[in-house]
């Protein structure tokens, strides 16, 4: 029954880390100088392909409202 204990507590540890690890989010965030709301297949753009972003947008969360403090066009 001694030996079991050890065990028991591995396996608890490597539970817990597994679900911790399952709680925390994927974040991918895409930073694009001049791009355009409609510059991307996702957001309806017939002109630009963008096969990759597209599938990714279909399986995630997005985020499409953003707002900045300062509307000047300078280096990021």
């Amino acid at each position: 029954m001694k030996k079991n204990i050890p065990l028991a507590l591995v396996v608890s540890a490597v539970l817990a880390i597994a679900a911790s690890a399952a709680e925390q989010p994927n974040i991918i965030l895409l930073f694009a100088d001049d791009a355009g709301y409609a510059d991307f297949g996702f957001q309806g753009s017939k002109t630009m392909k963008t096969p990759n972003l597209d599938k990714l947008a279909a399986e995630a969360v997005r985020f499409t409202q953003g707002y900045v403090a300062e509307s000047a066009c300078v280096a990021s």
